[in-house]
């Protein structure tokens, strides 16, 4: 396994998996995890303010989703200088609302109406509450 930083692979891998056609904006960064040659996970920052950063995740099974976040962590929290990351996670996504949790994410609140017709969960991690 390696890392990859081609933003353009990375963000159409995340697309493809997140099953939406996503705009990050004019300003967003990707970190990708390589096995035998083919992304098989991405963390993607975007809307970056010098204190917060908002992170997606995107992967193909749970050990590749774990090696993306230790990396995301260390990007977010030393490389950008972030006091915390934010995610925006759907309502029904219980499987990624759960591995949040897991990593240290903390539930802040509710955006309504944030994905079409469904709620988004809005989570906040600060660096020392990183499970990994």
């Amino acid at each position: 396994m390696r890392f990859v930083y081609d933003k353009d692979a990375c963000a159409e891998f995340a697309a493809r998996i997140l099953t939406e056609g996503k705009n990050w904006g004019p300003w967003f960064q990707c970190v990708g995890l390589e096995r035998e040659g083919k992304i098989v996970a991405v963390a993607v920052f975007n809307d970056y303010t010098g204190d917060n950063v908002e992170i997606t995740v995107a992967s193909e099974g749970r050990w590749a989703f774990r090696g993306v976040i230790r990396r995301a962590m260390d990007y977010a929290f030393k490389e950008l200088g972030c006091k915390r990351i934010t995610a925006h996670i759907r309502q029904s996504n219980h499987r990624a609302l759960s591995a949040a949790h897991r990593v240290g994410f903390k539930q802040e609140g509710r955006a309504r109406k944030w994905f079409g017709n469904e709620d988004a969960i809005i989570l906040g991690l600060l660096p020392d509450e990183v499970l990994l």
